[in-house]
C-alpha cells in the first residue's frame, strides 16, 4: 500500500506486505497500529514505537526523520525476522542496555545523526548477524573498549562501520582492534582517532596494525598534514584522504604492494604533480586530484600506471598542459579538466586537438579576449589567433663595432592580425617607434630595426614586441658597440659586416642555417677572426 507524501495525519486502519506512508505527518496522536513485512515511515511525527507492530513478520522498519527519543527495553523481542532497521535522524537520546533483545538477524541497523552521547557496553551484542552499523553525526563523547568486541563479525558477508563526525573526547586503540577485520570504515571528521594514523607520536610505530580485509577506508578531513603513517592495506579498492591539508603526494602513508584502488585526494593543498609523486607499488584505477591547488602536473608521474581508467584535475591552478602528455601513453585515461585557468595559446589548442571527446570540456581564463570561451570553440574556430612565436631564443647578444651597419631582426612569425613594434633603452633613455628614436636608427619594412652607423653610444637593449588578441611576445637583443683594431682596418670592417648580415639572415623565420638556441643555458661564442663581430646567444640580457 502507497499513500506517501499525501498529507495524511492519522490513519484508521492500515494492514498490508508492505506499506508506504512515507512524508506525511502521522504522529503519537494516531489511533491505528502500522501493521505488515516491511513500514516505510520516513519522514513522519512519530515520537516512539506505540504506532508499529513489533511481531515476527516484520523484515523492514525504516523511520528516519521522525522524532522518536528513546529504544526502552525489550522493545524488539519478537521481531525475530527483522533484517533491515533505520532510525536515523530521529531525536533519539536514551538506548537502554537489552533494547536490542530479539534482533538475531538483524543485518543493517542504522542511527546517523541522532542526539546519542553514551551508549551502554554490550548494546549492539545481541545482534547476532550485525554487519553494517551507522554510528555517525551523534554527539557521542566516548565509547568503551569492548563496545564492539564480537560485533560485526559475521563471515560471508560485507561488514563494517560509519563513525564519522563523532566528537569523542577520547578512544583507545582497542577500539580499532576491535574492528580490524571488517571491510568498511568510516572515520571521517572523527579527530580523536588522527593520533593513530600520524607519524612521529607515542602512539604505536610508524605503520598502522593491518586491517587484512578493509576494501574501502574513509580517513578523510582529519587534518593529517604531512604525518600520515603507512597503511597496510593489501586488500583495499577505495580509500579516502580528501580534506587533510596534504601540500604533495603523500606517498609514504599509501598501501605498497597492494592491489589497484581508487585514490581521492580531493580538496588538499598540493601543488604539484611530480614525476616520482607516486611509488611504481602504488596502483590505481581512479585517482581524484580536484580541488587542489595545482600549478604544474608532470604525466610522467602516471607512468607506471598500468590500471588507471580516470583522473580528475578539476578545479586546479593548471594553465598549460605538459608536454609529456603528447607522450602519455596512457591515452585511454578519462580526464577532468574543467574548472582550471587555462591560457588559451597555441600550444594548448594543439594539445587540445589530441583530447578524447569526454575531455574537452575545458574553458578559457586567459587571455581576456577569449574568457570563459570553450576551448573547444576556439580549437574549431577558423579565425582563431595565436600568439605570436619566436622563431629564435627570445634573448640574443650581438657585439658589433663602431662603424658598422648593422641590422637587427624581429624574428617572428607574424600574421596579418599581430602588430609589431620596438623599444630601445640607452642607458637612462628609452625609445620606441612610436616616438623619435636615436639618429641612424630607423624601422624597416620586413620589422627589423637598422642602424645605419654603428657608434659606442647605442650600447644598449633593442626589444621587437609583436602583440595581437591572443597575447604577446618580445625578442630583446643586447647590443654591444666597441671600437675597431687599428690593424687592416678595412679588411676586418668588410668581414665584420659580412657575419653581421649572416647572422641577421639565419634570424629570419623560415631560414636559420645555424641554430642559435642551442639546448643548454650559457654563452656561444662565434669566434670568426680578430675584429670580427661575435655573437654570444642564450645570456639574459635585461639589465
Amino acid at each position: 500500500m502507497n499513500v506517501e507524501a499525501n498529507g495524511i495525519t492519522e490513519i484508521i486502519s492500515m494492514s498490508a506486505l508492505h506499506i508506504n506512508i512515507n512524508n506525511n505527518a502521522i504522529g503519537s496522536s494516531n489511533s491505528s497500529v502500522l501493521s505488515g513485512n516491511n513500514i516505510f515511515a520516513r519522514n513522519n511525527n512519530l515520537t516512539d514505537f506505540k504506532q508499529i507492530r513489533i511481531s515476527p513478520d516484520l523484515v523492514g522498519l525504516y523511520l528516519k526523520t521522525n522524532q522518536i527519543s528513546s529504544i526502552p527495553n525489550f522493545t524488539f523481542v519478537s521481531a525475530s525476522s527483522l533484517f533491515f532497521l533505520e532510525l536515523d535522524d530521529n531525536h533519539l537520546i536514551d538506548i537502554q542496555p537489552l533494547a536490542f533483545i530479539g534482533l538475531k538477524d538483524v543485518v543493517r541497523l542504522s542511527l546517523n545523526r541522532n542526539r546519542l552521547v553514551y551508549l551502554p557496553a554490550g548494546v549492539f551484542s545481541h545482534i547476532e548477524q550485525l554487519s553494517f552499523l551507522r554510528l555517525s553525526g551523534n554527539p557521542l563523547k566516548y565509547i568503551s573498549n569492548q563496545q564492539f568486541s564480537g560485533v560485526l563479525a559475521r563471515i560471508g558477508g560485507y561488514t563494517g562501520i560509519d563513525l564519522s563526525s563523532i566528537p569523542l573526547l577520547n578512544t583507545s586503540i582497542e577500539v580499532l582492534r576491535d574492528l580490524k577485520n571488517i571491510e568498511y570504515l568510516s572515520l571521517h571528521q572523527s579527530f580523536s582517532f588522527k593520533k593513530y594514523f600520524i607519524r612521529n607520536t607515542s602512539v604505536q610505530a610508524d605503520t598502522t596494525d593491518e586491517f587484512p580485509r578493509l576494501v574501502i577506508f574513509i580517513l578523510s578531513s582529519l587534518n593529517l598534514g604531512n604525518q600520515c603513517k603507512e597503511l597496510l592495506m593489501k586488500n583495499l579498492e577505495v580509500l579516502d584522504l580528501s580534506n587533510n591539508s596534504f601540500t604533495s603526494i603523500p606517498r609514504y602513508c599509501l598501501p605498497r604492494n597492494s592491489k589497484a584502488y581508487n585514490l581521492d585526494l580531493s580538496d588538499n593543498e598540493i601543488k604539484v604533480i611530480s614525476n616520482d609523486s607516486f611509488d611504481k607499488q602504488q596502483q590505481f584505477w581512479m585517482l581524484d586530484l580536484s580541488y587542489n591547488n595545482i600549478i604544474s602536473f608532470e604525466f610522467g608521474s602516471l607512468q607506471h600506471q598500468t590500471y588507471l581508467t580516470d583522473l580528475n584535475l578539476e578545479g586546479n591552478q593548471i594553465i598549460t598542459l605538459d608536454s609529456g602528455y603528447l607522450t602519455f601513453s596512457l591515452k585511454s585515461v578519462r580526464i577532468n579538466f574543467e574548472s582550471n585557468p587555462w591560457l588559451c595559446d597555441c600550444d594548448l589548442i594543439k594539445t587540445f586537438l589530441t583530447l578524447p571527446p569526454n575531455e574537452k570540456s575545458m574553458k578559457c581564463f586567459q587571455p581576456a579576449a577569449y574568457a570563459g570561451t570553450s576551448v573547444a570553440e576556439l580549437a574549431a574556430a577558423d579565425n582563431f589567433s595565436c600568439r605570436p612565436q619566436l622563431c629564435s631564443p627570445p634573448y640574443q647578444t650581438l657585439l658589433s663595432f663602431v662603424g658598422d651597419k648593422v641590422e637587427l631582426p624581429c624574428p617572428v612569425r607574424h600574421s596579418t592580425s599581430s602588430n609589431t613594434y620596438w623599444s630601445v633603452t640607452l642607458q637612462e633613455l628609452q625609445f620606441s617607434d612610436r616616438d623619435t628614436f636615436p639618429n641612424g636608427v630607423s624601422i624597416l619594412p620586413h620589422n627589423a630595426l637598422l642602424i645605419s652607423n654603428a657608434a659606442k653610444n647605442m650600447t644598449g637593449f633593442y626589444t621587437c614586441w609583436s602583440e595581437n588578441e591572443a597575447g604577446q611576445t618580445k625578442f630583446t637583443l643586447k647590443l654591444i658597440v666597441k671600437e675597431k683594431l687599428r690593424e687592416n682596418i678595412e679588411d676586418r670592417t668588410n668581414y665584420s659586416t659580412m657575419l653581421v648580415q649572416n647572422w641577421t639572415d639565419n634570424l629570419q623565420c623560415g631560414k636559420g642555417r645555424i641554430k642559435m638556441c642551442g639546448s643548454r643555458q650559457g654563452t656561444i661564442h662565434m669566434n670568426v677572426g680578430v675584429g670580427a663581430s661575435r655573437l654570444l646567444a642564450g645570456d639574459n640580457p635585461h639589465p
